[in-house]
């Protein structure tokens, strides 16, 4: 039977971090963000390094930065276990430029391939934070 509202269960390997009601969640799954609503249809999904957005009963906001995993629906229960989670307000911008900057100067100072896919994934993640860190941001000085 269908709960009559959409219940998120979010998990990382180490830690349980959400488990409640929720109005939607937004995704960033590998073919782009996608929204999940009650009533959304059973899929299973992977993950890319991204932004998460909990959108509570209360119209109240999260937002997460989860670097890969898996989001499963089912009868309007979400499942998301994540590799790694943090929460936007725990990111610190500064450490994550730092972060882009030595990969972005790893990857002009190589000479060889070897560890160049390896380079671009921390890059791709590092922008995520960047990208959550900013919504987080801006929906911050909305409220």
């Amino acid at each position: 039977m269908d709960a009559p509202h959409l219940q998120l269960n979010l998990n990382s390997l180490n830690q349980h971090h959400f488990d409640g009601a929720i109005d939607h969640v937004v995704v960033p799954a590998f073919k782009g963000d996608l929204a999940i609503y009650r009533g959304h249809c059973p899929l299973v999904a992977l993950l890319r390094p991204g932004r998460l957005k909990i959108v509570r009963e209360n119209s109240e906001l999260d937002f997460y930065y989860v670097s890969g995993g898996i989001v499963e629906v089912f009868h309007n229960q979400v499942l998301i276990l994540a590799d790694n989670l943090t929460r936007a307000e725990e990111l610190s911008e500064a450490e994550t430029i730092r972060e882009k900057e030595a990969i972005d100067q790893q990857i002009l100072s190589q000479r060889e391939g070897r560890n160049y896919g390896k380079m671009l994934t921390k890059i791709a993640q590092a922008k995520a934070k960047l990208r959550t860190l900013n919504s987080y941001i801006k929906s911050s000085r909305r409220s």
